[in-house]
């Protein structure tokens, strides 16, 4: 009778420790990894260790996740300290290390992969739908799924490695074919694979009770007798992501995004100002006249830059207009600049309360506060520059909360991740545009650092910030991250962030995202577009796109590119 379930994730790297890693095997150094909570639903918790997260660590990674009751507990510590004891006399010590996930076994109970196509947390099986997605962007080498039953036995996958088959059947235990909608034959079909990662060969392994820790070793022990563990595609993949250069991934995206400027929004926008970012970073000049034709319409009044009535997508997609005054010609490009910030301020040019459009929403700081600051750069009249802090203190009173991050609107609580994200970003381009000497920049600088001061409180330990910044439970989200990344892109270009600081935030930031990137432009958990909601429940349910997305290669594209320049400049003992 099957009583719970288990699953143990194996990670084989195809390269050597590298230098500056943790230390391996350090008991102290287990880190809380969170891959789900959900009201009503059990949750997915893990616990990993920095060596583990390394995908160029040389061993194989054993990811351990189960629902076990307090006798099965037993064995499954048993394991968990053959890898964390130094005294520990296993062979398999050497070459693995451990982490574990906890879930009900009812989540995996279900077929695979999961049913419903609402990704995350909207609608059923929420749980499971995040154990999927969390074992592909952990890409192991290899799952096994362990049930306890009445005798010790294996389910291979009829499409299993043949290698990797023979190599398990010499364990001597009983063998069959694992039923196509469990999990472990779900993971390694082609159909299966998300966001381009690549499919992960997975085994059964049934154990009982008593024996279950002698019958996970004799496992153990014989995947460590192989002298050449072969690497998932799934993991082969998200080696090949890292080892890419900034500007071979700006290559990759230009090649999906910024091919359009149909409409004055910061969608498209911001992909533009990223491939003129790579323009100037390889001495070229294509792609901006690519872009100075894209928006000739509406230097030329073809086309109206402002709708009939005021928003702040509109607002912000002025910035590539500001972009192209400042490399182009200031002449040509002010104009348009100048008509974006003016949504500020009244027919007699008297400054409004705030930007209008601001929905009360916390993306506003953003989509407001860069076009005034470029407007008074350009034009040197100070209104604007009057204007970015007034805007700010506005947008500060209904959304920034005591702890130093920001609620989406004034109708939840709730840190949504591109909620802070909007004001990072903003803030840090409203910086750049403004004179170091001007008074507006010493203040706004001291609210963006102590706002980058609470956001770096809750990066996760793989360093992605999340859908809801300060709840670990939610999805790791992509833009959110690519924000917060570039506002510490630009404190630390310009100096006003410590180096020593918030440099490994910003390389924790940066390794996870171009894992999130595939070469064609599909992306990895991109929240879609989302107003103000009413309740932190629905921030969680908000689905989180896999796929290409406008607004996550516009982000992705300014990251990678502005990344590239920090790389070049910085100093190199940073």
């Amino acid at each position: 009778m099957r009583l719970r379930t288990l699953v143990l994730v194996v990670f084989a790297s195809l390269f050597p420790s590298f230098a500056g890693a943790q230390p391996l095997f350090d008991a102290g150094g287990r880190i809380p990894l969170p891959l789900g909570d959900f009201p009503g639903e059990p949750a997915v918790e893990g616990v990993v260790s920095q060596e583990f997260l390394s995908r160029r660590s040389g061993r194989r990674h054993i990811l351990l996740v189960a629902s076990p009751t307090e006798t099965q507990a037993k064995p499954i510590e048993m394991l968990r300290q053959q890898f964390y004891d130094p005294s520990s006399t296993e062979p398999f010590r050497g070459r693995m290390t451990l982490a574990t996930i906890f879930t009900s076994a009812d989540v995996l109970a279900d077929a695979w992969p999961p049913r419903s196509e609402t990704p995350y947390y909207a609608g059923d099986h929420r749980a499971g739908k995040s154990l999927w997605r969390s074992l592909f962007w952990l890409a192991p080498d290899l799952v096994i799924v362990v049930e306890f039953g009445d005798a010790p036995g294996i389910a291979l996958p009829a499409a299993l490695d043949e290698t990797l088959a023979a190599s398990l059947k010499r364990t001597s235990f009983p063998v069959r074919e694992a039923e196509a909608t469990r999990l472990a034959a779900a993971l390694g079909r082609p159909e299966g694979v998300l966001a381009k990662i690549g499919a992960i060969p997975a085994i059964e392994l049934t154990v009982t009770e008593k024996d279950c820790y002698e019958t996970i070793a004799r496992v153990f022990r014989q995947l460590n007798a192989d002298e050449q563990p072969t690497a998932s595609p799934a993991h082969r993949e998200l080696i090949a992501r890292r080892e890419r250069t900034p500007i071979e991934i700006a290559r990759q995206l230009e090649a999906v995004y910024g091919k359009h400027f149909n409409s004055v929004m910061y969608q498209p926008a911001l992909a533009l100002v990223g491939r003129l970012n790579l323009d100037e970073l390889l001495g070229e000049t294509a792609r901006r006249d690519d872009i100075e034709r894209m928006v000739s319409p509406y230097v030329d009044g073809k086309k109206p830059t402002l709708g009939n009535a005021p928003n702040g997508s509109v607002a912000s997609g002025h910035l590539i207009f500001s972009e192209l005054a400042r490399r182009v010609d200031r002449e040509k490009y002010l104009p348009l600049v100048v008509r974006g910030a003016d949504q500020g301020f009244d027919a007699k040019g008297i400054p409004l309360a705030a930007m209008p459009a601001h929905s009360e929403m916390s993306d506003a700081v953003f989509m407001g506060t860069p076009i005034l600051a470029a407007a008074g750069r350009l034009t040197g009249d100070e209104k604007y520059f009057a204007m970015c802090l007034r805007h700010v203190r506005f947008m500060q009173k209904l959304c920034l909360r005591e702890d130093g991050l920001y609620r989406h609107s004034p109708l939840d609580e709730a840190a949504w991740g591109r909620g802070n994200g909007f004001p990072a970003l903003g803030l840090a381009w409203t910086l750049a545009e403004t004179p170091a000497e001007h008074p507006v920049h010493g203040t706004l600088r001291d609210d963006l650092q102590a706002h980058l001061r609470a956001l770096v409180e809750h990066q996760d330990p793989t360093g992605m910030w999340h859908q809801v910044i300060d709840r670990p439970g939610t999805y790791r989200e992509m833009t959110a991250t690519c924000m917060i990344g570039l506002a510490l892109i630009r404190g630390l270009r310009d100096g006003w962030l410590d180096a020593e600081e918030y440099a490994p935030v910003l390389e924790r930031a940066w390794m996870a995202v171009v894992e999130r990137i595939a070469p064609d432009g599909v992306l990895f958990d991109v929240c879609t577009g989302t107003g103000k909601q009413k309740s932190l429940s629905d921030y969680y349910d908000r689905p989180a796109i896999l796929g290409v997305d406008e607004r996550g290669g516009a982000m992705a594209l300014l990251f990678v590119t502005e990344y590239a320049r920090w790389q070049r400049d910085a100093p190199r003992d940073r």
